[in-house]
């Protein structure tokens, strides 16, 4: 799939060797909605990414340990 017009959220493990596509939507503001709402309720070990197809940007949140 080729994604050139959305901002995506990805899923990606510890070592980055897998990864999978959680959503793709028009606006960055709801891609980053997204990552603080769902970042606690991840599994331990894996990461958020959301990647602004419009301009490059991306960033990264990590679940952080209790």
């Amino acid at each position: 799939m080729e994604i050139k017009n959305a901002v995506t959220v990805h899923r990606v493990w510890g070592d980055l060797s897998d990864g999978d596509l959680l959503m793709a939507c028009q606006y960055e503001s709801n891609a980053l909605a997204f990552c603080k709402a769902q970042i606690d309720s991840e599994p331990e070990g894996c990461s958020l990414i959301y990647v602004n197809h419009y301009d490059g940007k991306l960033m990264i949140f990590k679940k952080v340990k209790p």
